[in-house]
């Protein structure tokens, strides 16, 4: 039949932040799910719900790709820094008004790579107590992690008369927190 719809006909993909996905495949399709050929060339665009995310057509870097007419599917590959589940859309440049397709890909955080304060700094008078300061574990791309195992963090200042409790009154000093 005639060209209707583009199908993802690969099964939805969890990847790593920063990594390239397998292969998605997508067919050109009829209205009743059949496989077809493109009649003539079709140019197809690519989108994501973030906006940093790259898709990729043998190696390379692309935001459309051209269907060659008598062809009916094509595969790409995907890649994104940020974690998450993000929408990706394949669909019709041409002015044929073909239905697009749509899938979700879950990019997971990488490996802890950094601790970050995701408190502002600030600053105080000598002798005030701060508010609560909070770290949190981040992957290289500043995507949240979680600790593989118990984690101890060591706390110190570039000021010797700085202090750090774990209570808001001060009723106990610490050096060092535990992440479980």
């Amino acid at each position: 039949g005639n060209p209707f719809k583009y199908v993802f006909i690969s099964s939805s993909k969890s990847i790593f932040a920063n990594e390239l996905s397998d292969q998605f495949k997508i067919e050109l399709q009829d209205e009743f799910g059949n496989s077809t050929t493109a009649f003539e060339s079709l140019e197809i665009g690519f989108e994501s719900e973030s906006l940093i995310s790259e898709f990729y057509f043998e190696n390379n870097l692309i935001n459309s790709i051209t269907l060659p007419q008598g062809s009916s599917e094509f595969v790409f590959t995907f890649k994104d820094t940020s974690a998450g589940d993000h929408l990706i859309t394949i669909f019709d440049k041409s002015n044929k008004n073909l239905l697009s397709a749509e899938q979700i890909v879950n990019v997971k955080a990488g490996g802890v790579h950094k601790i970050a304060f995701i408190t502002p700094s600030f600053s105080k008078v000598a002798g005030e107590i701060s508010s609560k300061m909070v770290v949190e574990l981040q992957d290289e791309f500043g995507n949240i992690q979680t600790t593989p195992s118990v984690l101890t963090l060591n706390l110190s200042s570039s000021s010797s008369k700085a202090h750090f409790s774990s209570s808001i009154n001060f009723d106990e000093l610490i050096n060092s927190i535990t992440l479980p």
